[in-house]
C-alpha cells in the first residue's frame, strides 16, 4: 500500500481497536481492488467522541466503522442515519457524503446473509436471542423482517430486554418474549422448542476464548441451530459445546466479511471482493 496526497482515508472508531480485524479487511480489499485508500483504527475515549466524529468532516475522512463501545451513542452526533438503523438505534458505518455524516448498520443485514447461507429459513420458526445489548438490536430487528413465528430474549437487564420489545412492537407482528438468563428451568423449555439460538454477547471471544455464556445445552437441544456472533475465535466454547451434541453451528465470521463488505459498497460504491475479505479475516485469526 502506497499512501500519497491523493490516499482517501477510512477509520474505525471504538475502545479498544487493538484487536479489531477491520484494518487489514479494508486494507487489503482497497488493494485488491486498484483503490488508493487506507484505513486506520483509533482508540477514542467517550469523552472525545464528539471531537472525533467532527473529525470525519473536518479531515474529509471517507467513512467510518464504529466499534463498542460507541454504536448508540454515535447517532448523536450524526446529520442523518437511515430508517433501519434508526430503528435498530446503533450505526456501526458512517459515510461522509460531502460533508453530511450518513450513519448505516450492517450488521443485521450481515447476519442474515451469513445464516440464509446454512439453508435456515426464518419464517414461522421459534428464534432464541441471547443478550440486549447493541448487537442484539441490530440483529433482531433484521430477523424481525423475516417474519418469524416468535423471537424469545434471554436477558440480564429487564430495561434493556424492555427496550427491544418496545423497538419490535412497532412492526414486528410475531410473539416478543422476554426471559432472565438465570431462570434456567424456562431457558431450557424454551431451547427445547426453539429452531435457532445467537448469542450476541461478547462473552467467548478471543482472548477470553474460556468464558461461556450461562446455557446448559443438553442432548433435549441437538436440533438447534447455534449461532454465534464471535468471529475470533471461530468456534467459541459455547459453539464447540453445541457442535459436540449434535447441534449444526455458525460462527460470526460470515457476519462480520459481510457487515464489512456491505460498509465498503457503501463508502466505494464498488462491489467489494468478498472472497479477498473472507480469506484476510482467517488468515489473521487468533486460533
Amino acid at each position: 500500500m502506497s499512501i500519497n496526497g491523493y490516499t482517501a482515508t477510512c477509520i474505525i472508531i471504538g475502545n479498544p481497536v487493538g484487536h479489531s480485524m477491520s484494518p487489514a479487511i479494508h486494507n487489503r480489499a482497497f488493494l485488491e481492488t486498484g483503490l488508493n485508500w487506507a484505513y486506520f483504527p483509533c482508540q477514542v475515549e467517550e469523552v472525545r467522541l464528539g471531537d472525533a466524529i467532527a473529525g470525519i468532516r473536518g479531515l474529509n475522512i471517507k467513512g467510518a466503522n464504529v466499534t463498542i463501545p460507541y454504536k448508540e451513542k454515535v447517532i448523536a452526533y450524526l446529520d442523518w442515519v437511515s430508517p433501519e438503523a434508526a430503528l435498530m438505534g446503533a450505526v456501526n458505518t458512517i459515510v461522509n457524503n460531502q460533508g453530511r455524516l450518513e450513519g448505516y448498520n450492517t450488521d443485521g443485514p450481515g447476519f442474515i446473509r451469513s445464516l440464509l447461507e446454512t439453508g435456515f429459513e426464518p419464517p414461522g420458526k421459534k428464534l432464541v436471542v441471547l443478550g440486549t445489548g447493541g448487537a442484539a438490536k441490530g440483529v433482531a430487528v433484521a430477523l424481525a423482517q423475516l417474519k418469524p413465528a416468535e423471537i424469545v430474549f434471554l436477558y440480564r437487564s429487564r430495561d434493556k430486554a424492555a427496550e427491544i420489545n418496545n423497538i419490535l412492537t412497532g412492526f414486528y407482528q410475531g410473539s416478543v418474549s422476554l426471559i432472565p438468563v438465570n431462570d434456567y428451568e424456562q431457558v431450557d423449555q424454551v431451547l427445547q422448542t426453539a429452531q435457532l439460538i445467537i448469542n450476541t454477547t461478547p462473552m467467548g471471544m478471543w482472548p477470553n476464548v474460556d468464558e461461556m455464556p450461562p446455557l446448559s445445552l443438553t442432548n433435549k437441544h441437538s436440533h438447534l441451530l447455534a449461532a454465534d456472533l464471535i468471529y475470533n475465535p471461530l468456534e467459541t466454547k459455547l459453539l464447540r459445546a453445541a457442535r459436540k451434541l449434535g447441534c449444526r453451528t455458525l460462527s460470526g465470521l460470515g457476519m462480520f466479511v459481510y457487515q464489512a463488505a456491505l460498509a465498503f459498497e457503501l463508502w466505494t460504491g464498488r462491489p467489494a471482493p468478498i472472497a479477498i475479505m473472507n480469506d484476510t479475516v482467517e488468515k489473521n485469526l487468533h486460533k
